[in-house]
Formats: structure tokens, sequence, C-alpha cells
């Protein structure tokens, strides 16, 4: 999930991405986002719940991941 807060609530946003436990990684990017999250819910409802909340913060942008060629791995291994 792209994730593009305003900087005035920034703090705030963060904080609540903190506190839910499907916001499996956050990142800080450059660029026209603000964040870069991995999320993982059990439903597409649970999604759509997750969205809301977030979405008070910001603006969200949303990607289904449907396979992945490179799983994830460290560098010079």
């Amino acid at each position: 999930m792209h994730f593009t807060v305003a900087k005035r609530d920034e703090m705030r946003a963060v904080d609540y991405i903190k506190t839910v436990p499907e916001v499996l990684e956050c990142h800080h990017v450059m660029g026209n986002i603000s964040y870069v999250l991995k999320v993982q819910t059990t439903s597409i409802t649970a999604l759509e719940a997750l969205l809301r909340d977030i979405g008070r913060y910001g603006e969200t942008m949303t990607m289904l991941v449907l396979s992945s060629p490179v799983q994830s791995r460290q560098l010079g291994a």
C-alpha cells in the first residue's frame, strides 16, 4: 500500500500505523508518496476497514501481489 500524508498529520499517522497489527512493514520513502506499507488482512472486508481507518490520515493506493518471482533475500547471500 502506498500512503501519502500531509506533514502536519505525519506524526499522528505514524503513531497510529505502529498500533495496527495488519501492518507488517512500514517504510518512509522519497518521491510522490510518504510511506510504503506491507499489510496482510484476513479478508477484503478487513482490507476495506483498514483502508478506511488509515485513510483518515492521508491518501492510500493499494496493490495486491499476484505472484513473487523473487522472494525476500539478503544482499551478498
